[in-house]
């Protein structure tokens, strides 16, 4: 069964889901594997440097799965017959990888920053595909490929190429070189977060253009904003933006959830993790994301009147409200990814959260229930997935035994899969629910 998303199905399909105030007790977990590190190695195409800062992303059709390998650019790579990213080293062989989304300083060949679009905001110093979905048929009537992106906006640095490119969300200013900068020193990349801004954007592209990797040149641009926007009213930091989305197709809808990086306490305009939805019409595009606020996704996530064309005009302005999809998911969690449990009325997710310890970041890894995608049950802690400073389960998602699809999982045996943005290795670990005695504890 491939992943593709029917829209004559999603037709029949209700519009919502029943809203449940009352969510499943947290994931009983029958067994947890050990931990292990994916030994695919990238296929040989990529550029020296390429590595999966989050992990990979799979869309799968009837010729077999498509991995989407994403850092501040992704490419897209097909696994020989036989072979799986699990367990095989030389999984991708001498398969060349195609390029599919690229931000602007990669694609302008690293040019002077004089040379760059000022009102691409949204796909600056990062543009890398977190998650996407094959769609049949999509826009105007084509078969294609809907990617959720992760972007970014910052100041950037690069020494060797004398390279310094100054954010565009912020008025302009004289900056400090290299202090004030984002960039590669002393060996590691370290982010220069004053100056930091990251956006949730979509791209489509058809199957039949460039192998269905064509998502530049169908870029939709944000598809939802910061509830307290990006550029205070003096000019200053409303925050560091929207982050690591994560997606999942269902009744009808788009979900899209994401960390909000607002920096405000005002009530629907807190930082956390939040959802949006769109409804997937029968031209496979999606229609205005809702945010998901006070019991219903009933704020326009997009400020009235904007357009990717006229984004530069909204930094300053907020995006509408919206709520946390649990009290506990605040600005300490990295990511936040769901999937459908095969043969049960329940949603699972994953998320990673952290916490300062004597002076290190300590990171773990947790699993949710939910029945209505909004409504979710206390967090169960995966053992096995704690680590420190970006060497483990790192902005995770979930996948099913063979790899072939991050958003239907079955209970009997799935992997919480992430990725170390320092150690640059995609982790696995694998986890079986016990839903007899699910049903008993709910």
């Amino acid at each position: 069964m491939f992943a593709a998303v029917s829209m004559a199905i999603l037709a029949v399909l209700p519009l919502s889901l029943a809203a449940d105030d009352s969510p499943p007790s947290p994931p009983v977990l029958k067994a947890v594997g050990k931990p292990f590190v994916l030994p695919v190695k990238m296929p040989p195409s990529e550029p020296n440097g390429a590595y999966t800062e989050v992990p990979a992303w799979v869309a799968t059709d009837e010729s077999g799965p498509r991995y989407f390998l994403p850092t501040g650019f992704t490419y897209v790579a097909k696994p020989k017959p036989g072979k799986s990213i699990l367990t095989d080293a030389d999984a991708f062989g001498d398969t060349p990888a195609i390029l599919a989304s690229q931000e602007d300083t990669r694609a302008s060949g690293y040019a002077d920053p004089s040379r760059l679009n000022p009102n691409l905001v949204w796909r600056r110093n990062y543009y890398g595909i977190y998650s996407a979905h094959l769609l049949e048929p999509g826009l105007d009537g084509k078969r294609g490929y809907l990617a959720i992106l992760h972007g970014e906006n910052k100041n950037e640095a690069f020494p060797d190429k004398n390279r310094y490119y100054d954010n565009t969300v912020l008025p302009s200013r004289s900056y400090k070189i290299p202090d004030e900068y984002s960039g590669w020193f002393d060996g590691s990349y370290r982010d220069y977060w004053p100056a930091y801004f990251a956006f949730v954007s979509a791209a489509w592209s058809p199957a039949d253009e460039n192998d269905g990797c064509n998502f530049d040149a169908h870029d939709l641009g944000p598809i939802v904003w910061p509830s307290a926007g990006y550029v205070t009213a003096n000019g200053g930091k409303a925050g560091n933006g929207l982050r690591a989305p994560s997606s999942i197709i269902e009744g009808g809808y788009i979900y899209v959830y994401y960390l909000d990086g607002c920096s405000t306490e005002v009530e629907g305009r807190e930082s956390g993790i939040k959802v949006s939805r769109a409804p997937i019409s029968n031209d496979g595009m999606p229609g205005p994301f809702m945010n998901y606020y006070n019991g219903s996704f009933s704020e326009p996530s997009l400020p009235a009147g904007f357009t990717k064309d006229n984004a530069r005009a909204f930094l300053s302005s907020c995006g509408g409200k919206s709520s946390k999809v649990h009290p506990d998911l605040g600005w300490n969690t990295n990511r936040f990814s769901v999937a459908k449990l095969e043969g049960t009325d329940c949603f699972i997710s994953v998320e990673e959260r952290f916490q300062n310890q004597d002076g290190s970041m300590v990171f773990l890894d947790y699993l949710r229930l939910s029945k209505d995608l909004v409504h979710w049950s206390e967090a169960a802690a995966l053992p096995g997935t704690e680590s420190r400073n970006g060497t483990g389960f790192d902005n995770p998602v979930l996948a099913n035994e063979d790899f072939t699809s991050n958003t239907l999982v079955s209970p009997k045996a799935f992997y919480a899969i992430g990725s170390g943005w320092v150690d640059a290795k995609m982790k696995a670990i694998k986890v079986c629910l016990d839903m007899e005695k699910q049903a008993k504890d709910s």
